[in-house]
């Protein structure tokens, strides 16, 4: 294309209203970059001070060894700075980056295989300068072989004051899970921590999910199979119930024990559980269950963990509407109306939560899932491999403070080899309406909610797409700009929400016969 054609397109877009429900929007566009072999792998986006972007990327040094590379942008999304921090050692894998309340701390894991432990590592960044301030080893944990290390966890509290690091014990036969819980401020100064093992044997617990509050508590959620079985289901009275318990263990600093708590769910087995955590202490849990062990899914849950009282009430439960939304969902090949099983599949799952300005919560769940794609050349005789990922529709389920349920979907079908870079989506909150944003064929935008979704071919030639769902479940979808006419591709696992009303946006193409085109986008709203 050419640059006075690029230009008049990027400046055309920049101030526009959006015509779902009037919101006032401002798109513009930084420079636009050609990759070299020395321009940096972009990983993340992160918000920086004032109004600057802070991104981390990896640079190759050759063989196996990478350098981290934290860039800083400006409100024009101009580059200011860029710094390389340290080249990784033999073994060493970088976990993640967060903005703890204006402190930038890089994760990274080391495996020593002589003296068989892995140890993680935090070092700390200036946001301004890019400096590294501080490095510190924050444990060393047990490592069987390389292939069976210690799952260390990373992860800030939802106001980003504190930092969760959790890891658990290589599997030992004959002995009950190990956990080592720590806990950090924001300056990665220790808060508390703790060697934990769970009060049941390991074959009778599993593990769904844990978090942070922002007081530095820690929850577990887990299946207590306390039937003492290890399949999903027991005999009872003549029908099939679950054989397990799903529990909540709240680690604190000051008790030497976890507080224990259960979820009743009467005779439902739980597909998906995620947390909620409310300004005023309380603590919204928010789930899929399934009728049956073998079934779809085939409703939602909310209970809610009361500080005070600490008793966790299940508030709602209600199966999904068949013609508002199972029917729909089964037309696009992600659930089934069938009357003996009705229900989404089992493929979705929660991607995450949001919380709007009305009080009320939003549930994101996903059709999402990744498979390996294994083809013979008879020629050769040798097997190719490769990853394919899968994200399909969008199911938003918004529990309102009156009680009352709604359904949204957003049907979509995202296919992408090898990477999952341009599939799924992010979202972000204005008012009382939630945003979502996915690359999408232009097609579908139009197209009406009673039909399934055409495919992405290629994601070259889709759009980038904001869909947006106001208060009472209701869906409008728009175009915010077109992948072919950028050229570039929206990359959605480095798109972020950097404040209450942008959203950065970084969007990248390869050239067989050019270098790869490279692009930040920020969208902000009045």
């Amino acid at each position: 294309m050419p640059v006075v054609k690029k230009l008049l397109l990027i400046s055309a877009a920049v101030l526009f209203y959006f015509k779902p429900y009037a919101q006032k929007g401002k798109l513009e566009w930084g420079d636009l970059e050609k990759k070299n072999r020395n321009t940096p792998f972009m990983a993340q986006v992160l918000k920086g001070p004032g109004t600057d972007i802070i991104t981390l990327g990896f640079r190759r040094q050759g063989g196996s060894t990478i350098s981290p590379v934290i860039s800083r942008f400006d409100e024009k999304l101009n580059q200011v700075m860029e710094k390389e921090l340290f080249a990784s050692e033999k073994d060493m894998t970088f976990n993640n980056i967060f903005n703890l309340r204006g402190n930038l701390v890089l994760f990274s894991k080391q495996y020593d295989k002589e003296e068989r432990f892995s140890a993680l590592h935090a070092a700390q960044i200036d946001p301004v300068t890019l400096a590294v301030t501080g490095a510190k080893e924050l444990g060393k944990y047990e490592a069987i072989k390389k292939s069976n290390q210690a799952t260390i966890t990373v992860m800030p509290s939802p106001d980003s004051s504190l930092v969760l690091v959790m890891a658990n014990a290589p599997y030992a036969k004959n002995e009950n899970e190990k956990f080592f819980i720590s806990v950090y401020d924001n300056k990665m100064n220790s808060i508390w921590e703790k060697t934990i093992q769970l009060p049941y044997a390991d074959k009778y617990v599993v593990i769904d999910e844990f978090q942070i509050s922002n007081e530095g508590d820690v929850y577990v959620m887990c299946k207590h199979y306390d039937r003492e079985v290890s399949r999903e289901k027991v005999r009872e009275d003549g029908i099939n119930v679950p054989s397990y318990k799903y529990k909540v263990f709240i680690y604190s600093k000051d008790k030497a024990k976890p507080t224990e708590h259960t979820i009743d769910v009467q005779d439902k087995f739980v597909h998906d559980i995620a947390l909620q955590f409310n300004n005023d202490g309380n603590i919204a849990m928010m789930g899929l269950y399934k009728d049956l062990y073998n079934s779809n899914i085939s409703g939602t849950f909310m209970g809610l963990f009361d500080k005070n009282t600490k008793l966790i009430t299940v508030k709602k439960m209600e199966k999904f509407p068949k013609q508002q939304l199972v029917d729909l969902v089964s037309k696009d090949g992600c659930g089934s109306r069938k009357e003996s099983n009705p229900g989404l599949y089992n493929r979705f799952r929660i991607i995450g939560t949001n919380k709007r300005n009305d009080g009320s919560v939003d549930l994101l769940t996903e059709y999402n899932y990744m498979y390996i794609h294994r083809t013979y050349n008879s020629s050769t005789g040798y097997y190719t491999e490769y990853p394919v990922y899968v994200a399909d529709d969008i199911v938003v389920i918004n529990y309102g403070k009156d009680g009352k349920i709604s359904y949204a979907r957003v049907p979509k079908h995202q296919r992408q080899t090898v990477t999952n870079a341009n599939v799924s989506f992010v979202w972000m909150n204005q008012g009382n309406n939630l945003l979502l944003f996915y690359n999408d064929v232009k097609k579908n935008i139009d197209r009406s909610l009673e039909k399934g979704p055409k495919y992405i071919k290629t994601f070259s030639s889709s759009e980038f797409v904001m869909a947006t769902i106001n208060s009472k479940g209701d869906l409008q979808r728009e175009s915010i700009f077109s992948n072919k006419g950028m050229d570039v591709v929206a990359k959605i696992t480095s798109c972020r929400s950097v404040a209450d009303n942008t959203l950065i946006i970084y969007a990248e193409k390869s050239h067989q016969l050019a270098k790869t085109r490279m692009q930040f986008g920020r969208l902000k709203f009045n």
